[in-house]
């Protein structure tokens, strides 16, 4: 059998943005997604992530400027509501916030200066006690429904998608790639790409000289506004708290801390939820957003896989494009991300010096 020209491991945003971008271009893809299109062992489910443009890296904040029309362009060939654009604000130590200023100033992305007491008014859900900056190009993007939307446009634009087909092995010959399936079926393939979330690390493991990628499952947890309290924007607590959160329309409002230093393996994780996790969150809530009750409503487990700068791997070696290590904020780049591990696969390009396997490699971090 003649191999098909590029295999996409692994089904999430990530992969189905990927499939997305390569099947327009008139690529012969393949996706294989392990579990179904939609599941809740990854990183991609739940209701809704944050999107923004408020980094102080000009490298993401490009990428947000091109992943902004290419959500609006995944809504229009599916008729899928998946991105408002409520507005975000950052707040917390006034150098932090000044340098978000200025990266994003010098990015031309519109924001300003809040004083405390000024956002207060704004917002009497939440408490401000140091620097608030405010930006309109942020919001919600819906999650799930992307993924499914991914999944559909992909297929309009000729990829075959196959669920619940786990890849055990990926060997490299002189033609590609060889994928090994769980139950011995093998599929060649002169590209592969290698979205798999959590489990890239096994899957490329004496492939790729991968940087270490920590595994840690995350405790989003969901509070209800008060009587009378105005949907919130997303925000970022920054410094001393490393809390973010948005409304999720479904489930109240969506409150969490940013990144546990554990290591797991993605087969054997944890989805009850962490007594002492929901005891911090609720106690931000209680002193930080007067507009919550600080009793929660519900929660969420979900796996950040994170190399040891938080940049993203998107690099080529061989015939094999890894996207891997989105280290828990990588969500609202994905059609972004789709284009660039299309351009790797074509060879186009080189990638970004930050999310190069160089780099990620440069600064090593190993499981306790």
């Amino acid at each position: 059998m003649s191999p098909f020209e590029v295999v996409v491991v692994g089904g999430g945003i990530m992969g189905a943005s990927t499939a997305w971008a390569l099947a327009a271009r008139g690529h012969d893809v393949v996706l294989l997604e392990r579990f179904a299109v939609v599941h809740h062992r990854g990183s991609s489910h739940a209701e809704t992530r944050i999107f923004r443009l408020g980094y102080d890296e000009a490298d993401y904040i490009h990428l947000g400027q091109q992943a902004l029309p290419g959500w609006r362009r995944l809504e229009q060939e599916t008729g899928a509501d998946l991105l408002r654009l409520t507005g975000a604000l950052d707040h917390g130590p006034a150098v932090t916030i000044d340098a978000l200023a200025a990266a994003m100033n010098a990015q031309g992305v519109p924001h300003r200066r809040v004083e405390p007491l000024e956002a207060a008014r704004a917002w009497p859900a939440m408490a401000f006690d140091e620097a608030v900056l405010v930006h309109p190009d942020g919001g919600m993007v819906f999650a799930e429904r992307s993924v499914v939307a991914a999944h559909e446009a992909a297929r309009r634009h000729g990829a075959t998608i196959r669920t619940g087909s786990a890849v055990v092995g990926i060997e490299v010959d002189g033609a590609g790639a060889v994928l090994l399936l769980d139950g011995g079926e093998r599929i060649s393939a002169s590209q592969v790409v290698v979205t798999a979330g959590a489990w890239a690390g096994t899957l490329l493991g004496g492939l790729v000289d991968l940087p270490s990628l920590q595994v840690s499952a995350e405790q989003p947890m969901y509070f209800r506004r008060r009587d009378g309290i105005a949907p919130l924007p997303a925000f970022i607590h920054r410094g001393r708290e490393d809390i973010y959160g948005l409304d999720s329309p479904a489930r109240g409002t969506k409150v969490a801390e940013h990144y546990r230093d554990e290591w797991l393996d993605p087969d054997d994780r944890p989805f009850d939820a962490d007594p002492a996790t929901a005891a911090r969150t609720s106690d931000y809530v209680r002193r930080w957003m007067p507009g919550l009750d600080p009793e929660p409503i519900g929660f969420d487990r979900c796996l950040y896989t994170t190399t040891s700068t938080k940049d993203f791997v998107l690099d080529r070696v061989g015939p094999i494009t890894v996207g891997a290590g989105f280290s828990g904020h990588g969500f609202k780049f994905a059609p972004a991300v789709g284009e660039v591990l299309a351009d790797l696969v074509e060879g186009a390009t080189q990638p970004t010096a930050r999310f190069s396997l160089s780099a990620a490699r440069a600064d090593r971090r190993s499981p306790r």
